[in-house]
């Protein structure tokens, strides 16, 4: 596991890459501070069954700009981070992952 709390996202050596952080949450134990390519990105939807529900490039900046921490009002910044994450988005498939709280969820994902 790389964190439970705060994960960076990168472009780097060709690829998007997961990184891991120092910052945790309630498990409050130790990440890994490795970097590992990201295949997919799934949004997290509790339900009554494991599906995994495709997301279109609207649906997806939509789900994911709430998720990013971001402390600036400069215009240039905001512009930059838009197509940061548009480019993420036209690389990396999104889904929502509607999933029950048990472990039959990775059959959906390894799909």
């Amino acid at each position: 596991m790389l964190t439970d709390e705060i994960s960076l996202l990168r472009y780097s050596d060709g690829c998007w890459q997961a990184h891991g952080t120092p910052f945790w949450g309630e498990f409050r134990a130790a990440g890994i501070n490795r970097l590992f390519p990201i295949a997919g990105l799934y949004l997290l939807k509790q339900a009554s069954d494991d599906r995994a529900e495709p997301l279109s490039l609207k649906e997806a900046l939509r789900a994911l700009l709430p998720c990013v921490l971001f402390f600036t009002a400069e215009k240039r910044a905001h512009e930059t981070l838009l197509r940061t994450l548009m480019g993420l988005i036209e690389e990396i498939p999104c889904h929502r992952l509607h999933f029950r709280r048990n472990a039959e969820f990775w059959r959906v994902i390894a799909a």
